[in-house]
């Protein structure tokens, strides 16, 4: 069989234009979901009449608060060792 650079060339762009179809639709459903959920989000604090509270400086104030809970955990717990999570057991 004689090589064809041609057809390679013809079956790499049409695999090449099937993946980026497949990788669109992915994406644009992903976004889809990712809408689904803000507004869900949304809903959610608007029925508690929470967008009153939800300026940068709170925001920001809330966020380091809970990260600095979810870091409490790890407070007193020894060096984490290779393969183990670091948490308050080890």
């Amino acid at each position: 069989m004689k090589f064809r650079p041609s057809l390679l060339w013809t079956f790499a762009a049409t695999c090449s234009k099937v993946f980026k179809q497949l990788w669109l639709h992915s994406f644009r459903r992903g976004m889809a979901d990712l809408e689904s959920i803000q507004q869900k989000i949304i809903s959610f604090r608007n029925e508690r009449d929470w967008a009153q509270f939800h300026d940068p400086k709170n925001l920001a104030e809330a966020l380091s608060i809970e990260a600095g809970e979810l870091l409490e955990n790890f407070l007193w717990s020894r060096q984490a060792k290779p393969g183990k999570g670091g948490g308050p057991e080890t």
